[in-house]
């Protein structure tokens, strides 16, 4: 249906500025279904806009290039695109109304949402007008949760969430795909049957959320009218995407272990995809903390992770460099031992570099 609509505006677009428009509209789409190339058409369209001074049509579309460059994992940039759509609104006598594009663009709102609540970009960005609809979350990190306006909701299908979780994530499935990811040890018309009562049971439980199906595509998505929807990964990605002077009180908010009761290939494989990815993220913000003497703060995130990662041997040696730093030759060699009983537990061995580390630790002299 995008494609249809793009095909038919392009045969109408005659003035630059329709073409500005359909670069907008093209570019949002490209990247949505993950093509680079529609950066580039929505920077071209962000740049005709602010060279006219059409300020709403640049703040519309610059909040869909930040969309794009989040998507793409450039964090930096999408800060930027959004700081500079805060500056236009409150340049803004008469600041246009942002409700149809925040719509569109979930991960600028996750983002806004993961701001503290004076940031000068959630109070520009994320007006009243969007703030007072009904709020509906979906909570995944711990246990499988949907909160309306802050109420749990009682849910009789116990795999909803996951479906949600598993819909959002891939931007829409077909039934074979539902089926195969989801419910591979279930007789295929038992899924289907299955499936529909869920999306039956999301209709009826969380107004304004429903599991539309898109004949053109053949998929299933998630569609959130007259709500706004959020999910706690969107927001914790969006804020371990940002520098990370703050990880420690980022983490300190979020169980880390993804639908925990759900056994399902797919929730595996994304529990552990979760885990290793905030586990990088750590790995590189310890690396800089280490290097600038933040010695304590690294001992305690590597406390906070292991108990998510206990055999990421990065953790264990920033952990016992770390501990050497703020506590002693005595408290480094202990944590050693204790890194050390871990692996020989689970895999019978200590891993050479973290064996080297420790005799070398238990050769030095006390201070």
């Amino acid at each position: 249906m995008a494609r249809t609509a793009l095909v038919r505006a392009r045969r109408l677009a005659r003035a630059p500025r329709d073409g500005a428009f359909l670069k907008w509209r093209e570019g949002s789409w490209r990247a949505s279904q993950g093509d680079r190339a529609g950066l580039g058409l929505l920077e071209e369209a962000v740049s005709f806009f602010e060279e006219r001074a059409l300020r709403r049509e640049a703040l519309w579309s610059r909040l869909h290039l930040a969309e794009a460059r989040e998507r793409f994992g450039q964090g930096e940039s999408c800060a930027a695109s959004l700081s500079e759509a805060a500056d236009l609104v409150a340049a803004s006598v008469t600041p246009p109304t942002l409700v149809a594009e925040l719509r569109l663009t979930p991960r600028v709102t996750a983002w806004l949402e993961s701001l503290p609540s004076g940031a000068y970009e959630r109070l520009h960005l994320l007006k009243e007008d969007v703030q007072n609809l009904r709020q509906v979350n979906l909570k995944t990190l711990g246990g499988a949760e949907v909160l309306i306006d802050g109420q749990s909701v009682r849910l009789r299908l116990k795999r909803v969430v996951e479906v949600l979780a598993y819909l959002l994530k891939s931007g829409g499935a077909s039934l074979a795909e539902v089926q195969r990811n989801l419910f591979p040890d279930v007789r295929p018309a038992q899924a289907k049957s299955y499936f529909h009562q869920i999306r039956l049971h999301i209709k009826e439980r969380i107004p304004g959320l429903s599991v539309p199906f898109d004949e053109v595509r053949g998929t299933y998505a998630v569609r959130s009218e007259g709500v706004r929807l959020t999910w706690d990964v969107q927001i914790l990605t969006a804020e371990l995407a940002r520098p990370q002077d703050s990880l420690l009180k980022i983490l300190e908010r979020y169980e880390l272990d993804f639908l925990k009761d759900a056994d399902s290939v797919w929730a595996t494989e994304e529990r552990e995809r979760l885990r290793r990815w905030v586990t990088q993220v750590a790995l590189e913000t310890m690396d800089g903390w280490y290097r600038t003497g933040q010695f304590e703060k690294c001992v305690s995130l590597a406390e906070r992770l292991l108990p998510l990662d206990p055999l990421d041997e990065a953790l264990h040696e920033f952990l016992i460099q770390a501990t050497l730093e703020t506590r002693g030759r005595a408290a480094a060699y202990q944590s050693y031992l204790n890194s050390a009983e871990t692996f020989r537990r689970e895999v019978d061995e200590v891993p050479p570099r973290l064996q080297a580390l420790g005799e070398d630790i238990r050769k030095r002299p006390f201070n």
